[in-house]
């Protein structure tokens, strides 16, 4: 997949659990300092943080939440390694450890959890996250768990949680006889009611680091009454008053093997595009080993670009037919029959166990140009585009329509400079066959100087440069008969230009005006959905975008002055925008977004009339309506060569504005301009303008 670097400045939220857990920590004990990243050898134990206070009949809790720490390259432990300790001993006690982090980047030869608690009463190790990266890590009797609960309590309550965690392993060498994704352990309880290890996932991650995993048992949720310390024997199978629900494995590199695969209710194989079909499996088991998978789902995806599977083809998925080896894949469902090839096709499979092997067979491959969910979901793809030239022609009329009009009546008719800046935000629907929204805000400033032609008599010339922004998010929209995929992302764009434009001397009652700019700079947007069918079996979907954009304007109008203090300002302008072509890759599959233009004319009028009070104040509210047609603004783009169906903003739009200027006096250089526009049409919603200038 291809990550995007989004802006997280932008779209955040704050878990209010985390904020619970974080406060209780800090009013009932000294919370030691988090531990700093290890970078050299040592054999003492080490954790992100503990919390551990010892005493006899503690009557609270103790919490170790949101830590994170990388054991680096250089350093090795030859002692255990947790993200976070929580203990309480003593009486009726609780203990929590979630939330936490451990990046394993060198060597550790003991045991490795992302988080630990151990209480009585309650112990909780939920949402902690091991990454194995490289490094020989772990050894005889030393485990490796997500997230560890364990207590020896025989009476009363006997809560062990041990959820939602998460092991991602890209690589190293893995002697740890046991991988759990969760595991909750009650020593010498005569029950196991209160435990729980559920949805936890491993995820064996598409990576070129080497992996050696044949001497470890993967188990998703591993559930204990052993007194012994190492929990190496999983009996999960054996308690049925414990809960051991929604535990996921991912795989998605080809030919790993594994020693035993136990206690997975769901297993998502994502297929690589090297694979071969006829040499390759995804999943091996050792000698001697055992696969129990009963009642399993099975997901299948398969990596786009360069892969060669067809119609026809059986995907081994596991193979578990070396000598000793027992298979249990007994009611297993397909997952709903449907899965990817990157994210341009769909697939359809059913599933076979024949001679120990658990196979995929494929039985449909449907592309893009089918149309339905998959055409649909591709579209939403480019809209990303959409937004992108939204905020560029939003810009683009900020500049051309109150810009350039308000740097000409701050330079007045001497020789400058002038300085100008305008800004506005809006929120407008453009309605592109589905439709995306969009909020943003644009500015620009800039330096203007106005030259009188032969004292005036031939008129007056206008030249500026300026420099422009604009960010905002957006939403995409699209439904068809069996769903909806629904987008979300940030668009950026920073540039500059110049500007130019001519006043005649006056004709009749009023003058002709001539004006042009150039622009240029760079537009980024970022793109998210879960809404894909079956696309690393989340339906996650990101990328980031990043182009060249130009611009153009040409415009004629007529300002007639009705009066002294009355004008109507009558206009006509051609407004043009491109957005360079850029290519990512998103599940194996290439895209291509070519290069989009949009291509607008305008006409319309402005009314202002200025009124004057006692105090010198010149107050000038003004009204305006125009029409305005885009003739092109599709979003064309390919996936691997394929064309995608392009959404297009062409059709007209009415725009409508209301707002008013005010000077301290006539003769003041400064001046505000406050507006509000309505749009409706192709383009719908509002908008509001600020402007500033100032003569010197």
């Amino acid at each position: 997949m291809h990550h995007r670097g989004r802006k997280d400045m932008k779209r955040f939220t704050v878990g209010g659990r985390f904020a619970v857990f974080l406060l209780a920590g800090l009013l009932i004990m000294p919370v030691p300092a988090r531990a700093a990243d290890v970078n050299t050898a040592t054999s003492n134990p080490v954790f992100g943080n503990s919390s551990n206070p010892n005493a006899e009949n503690w009557p609270g809790p103790t919490v170790a939440t949101a830590n994170n720490f990388t054991l680096n390259v250089n350093a090795s432990v030859s002692g255990n390694a947790s993200g976070a300790y929580a203990s309480a001993s003593g009486g009726p006690n609780t203990a929590e450890a979630s939330y936490n982090t451990v990046n394993i980047n060198a060597d550790v030869s003991g045991t490795i959890r992302g988080g630990w608690a151990s209480a009585t009463e309650s112990a909780t190790a939920s949402h902690n996250t091991i990454v194995l990266n490289q490094g020989i890590v772990g050894g005889s009797g030393k485990v490796i768990a997500g997230g560890t609960a364990v207590g020896d309590a025989t009476t009363g309550s006997m809560i062990r949680i041990a959820d939602s965690n998460t092991v991602t392993i890209n690589g190293g060498t893995v002697l740890a006889p046991v991988i759990y994704g969760g595991l909750a352990v009650n020593n010498n309880a005569a029950t196991s009611a209160g435990m729980s290890a559920n949805n936890n996932t491993i995820t064996i991650a598409s990576s070129t680091t080497p992996l050696d995993l044949s001497a470890t048992s993967l188990v998703g949720g591993g559930l204990s009454r052993l007194s012994s310390s190492s929990y190496t024997t999983f009996l999960a199978s054996q308690l049925s008053d414990a809960t051991y629900t929604g535990n996921t494995l991912e795989v998605k590199r080809a030919d790993v093997t594994v020693a035993n695969l136990i206690n997975f209710q769901k297993l998502n194989f994502y297929v690589p595009d090297t694979f071969n079909v006829r040499t390759d499996s995804m999943l091996s088991i050792t000698e001697n080993g055992t696969v129990n998978i009963d009642g399993a789902t099975v997901c299948v995806g398969i990596e786009g670009g360069g892969s060669t599977v067809a119609v026809g083809d059986k995907i081994t998925l596991i193979d578990a037919s070396r000598t000793g080896v027992t298979l249990s894949a007994a009611n297993l469902t397909n997952g709903g029959s449907e899965g990817m090839v990157g994210v341009s096709k769909k697939l359809t499979f059913d599933l076979t166990t024949s001679g120990d092997l658990l196979r995929a067979n494929i039985l449909t491959i449907e592309g893009a140009d089918s149309g339905g969910q998959i055409g649909t979901q591709l579209k939403s793809l480019t809209e990303s585009r959409v937004s992108g030239i939204g905020m560029l022609t939003q810009g683009a009329d900020m500049l051309a329509t109150q810009g350039i009009p308000q740097l000409r009546a701050s330079a007045g008719n001497g020789s400058g400079p002038a300085v100008f800046g305008v800004m506005g935000g809006q929120s407008l629907r453009y309605n592109s066959g589905s439709h995306v929204d969009v909020d943003g805000f644009n500015l620009a400033t800039g330096l203007g100087w106005n030259f009188a032609l032969n004292e005036g008599k031939n008129g007056n010339l206008l030249l500026g440069a300026f420099f422009e922004s604009g960010w905002g998010s957006y939403d995409s929209h699209n439904s068809f008969s069996s769903g909806s995929v629904k987008g979300d992302g940030d668009t950026e764009y920073y540039g500059g230009g110049i500007l130019a434009r001519y006043d005649t001397a006056p004709i009749g009652p009023g003058n002709i005006y001539l004006e042009t700019s150039f622009r240029a700079g760079k537009v980024e947007s970022d793109y998210s959905s879960s809404d894909f069918l079956n696309s690393s079996f989340t339906g996650k979907v990101d990328f980031d975008s990043s182009s060249a954009y130009y611009g153009a304007h040409a415009g004629i109008g007529y300002i007639w002055n009705i009066s002294e203090a009355s004008s109507l300002d009558m206009y006509t302008k051609y407004l043009w925008t491109r957005q360079d072509s850029d290519s990512v890759t998103i599940e194996g599959d290439s895209i291509r977004f070519k290069a989009m233009d949009s291509h607008r004319w305008r006409t319309g009028a402005k009314f202002s009339h200025a009124l004057a009070t006692d105090s010198g104040l010149v107050f000038t509210p003004y009204v305006g309506a125009a029409y305005e047609h885009e003739f092109d603004s599709k979003a064309r783009a390919t996936a691997n060569g394929d064309a995608i169906d392009a959404p297009d903003v062409k059709g007209g739009t009415g725009i409508g504005e209301l707002g008013f200027s005010f000077k301290p006096s006539a003769t003041s250089g400064f001046s505000v301009d406050l507006g509000m526009q309505g749009y409706t049409g192709k383009r719908e919603g509002v908008g509001g303008s600020f402007q500033l200038k100032f003569e010197f």
